[in-house]
């Protein structure tokens, strides 16, 4: 879940990110080139809404199907045994069955 919520936010923020440099440099052109500049950038604009729908969509569908495999929270976890030297990480026990990835 945790992995959905940065997902989501950085795709938001890129979104806005992206809206924001596209109005501005029209802003800034319009004077020098004419009002007709503003039909590109409202095409960037509303053009990059689908890829950011599709990317939610994408990272929702990995997340669901991850949470189904029983990977959500064990596989991910890890633990320091203290008897290798400098504590080294290794996996749990419950972790080293088949659903476990290397």
């Amino acid at each position: 879940m945790r992995r959905l919520i940065h997902v989501l936010a950085a795709s938001v923020l890129a979104e806005l990110a992206i809206d924001l440099a596209v109005g501005a440099g029209a802003e800034w052109a319009a004077p020098r080139v004419g009002e007709w500049v503003f039909i590109p950038a409202a095409i960037v604009i509303f053009g990059t809404l689908p890829l950011l729908v599709a990317n939610v969509i994408r990272v929702i569908r990995a997340e669901r199907a991850r949470t189904r495999d029983g990977r959500s929270r064990e596989a991910g976890r890890w633990e320091f045994d203290e008897s290798r030297i400098g504590g080294t990480p290794t996996r749990t026990p419950e972790q080293t069955g088949s659903h476990s990835r290397p």
